[in-house]
């Protein structure tokens, strides 16, 4: 992303000009406290996924999933980090302001769809588009990876080789404020069993139970 090129960190009180058409646009971003990212990643495109079901509503913004990226020193103080790292579905908007002096203002605001169901633009409220299937469908393609993936029959033959993998992993940090919802699989089995139930995890529980 441009706004990871020019800043290198993200931080929530930067801004970066940006040319355009003759004048420059002022981009400011801001996002949800609780949220960590390094990086927002492209949703696959529908016609491109693997997952069967899709958990998506309309409305304005562009569905992205935000990704707390795996390193040693995270994984220290956070022990449920999952080698694919944390990762939130959330939604993207930008919102223009007023132009002075040949420069306008941007806004580039990350929202988490599951607290904010709609957003201001322009002055107006709009419902937000979200794609609470993306990170199901983001770790079905990190599954290729094989450093981050496994075998389920590999593991109950060898299982001497995945001895790294046993625990609990988390998708996001956990929090007080969240029923933690435990998905356990079986010996010939994997974490990635259970894809098709995070879509509705990342919902929420009413989701889930229905």
């Amino acid at each position: 992303m441009l706004w990871q090129e020019e800043q290198k960190v993200l931080t929530r009180d930067a801004a970066i000009t940006v040319p355009r058409n003759g004048g420059t646009y002022r981009l400011t971003a801001t996002w949800p406290e609780h949220l960590r990212f390094d990086e927002l990643l492209a949703v696959t495109p529908q016609e491109k996924r693997k997952l069967k079901q899709l958990v998506a509503n309309e409305g304005v913004g562009v569905p992205l999933v935000a990704n707390w990226k795996y390193t040693d020193d995270r994984k220290k103080s956070e022990p449920f980090l999952s080698e694919a790292g944390y990762l939130a579905p959330v939604t993207a908007t930008l919102d223009f302001g007023r132009q002075s002096q040949g420069r306008r203002e941007a806004v580039l605001r990350v929202h988490d769809r599951r607290q904010e169901e709609s957003a201001v633009l322009v002055g107006r409220r709009y419902p937000l588009e979200a794609d609470f299937s993306a990170v199901s469908e983001y770790i079905l393609v990190k599954a290729k990876d094989k450093h981050t993936g496994m075998s389920g029959l590999g593991a109950l033959r060898q299982s001497e080789k995945y001895l790294d993998k046993l625990g609990l992993l988390s998708l996001e940090p956990p929090s007080p404020h969240r029923i933690p919802v435990i998905f356990v699989h079986g010996l010939m089995s994997r974490p990635l069993t259970w894809h098709n139930a995070f879509c509705s995890a990342s919902v929420g529980m009413s989701e889930l139970t229905e």
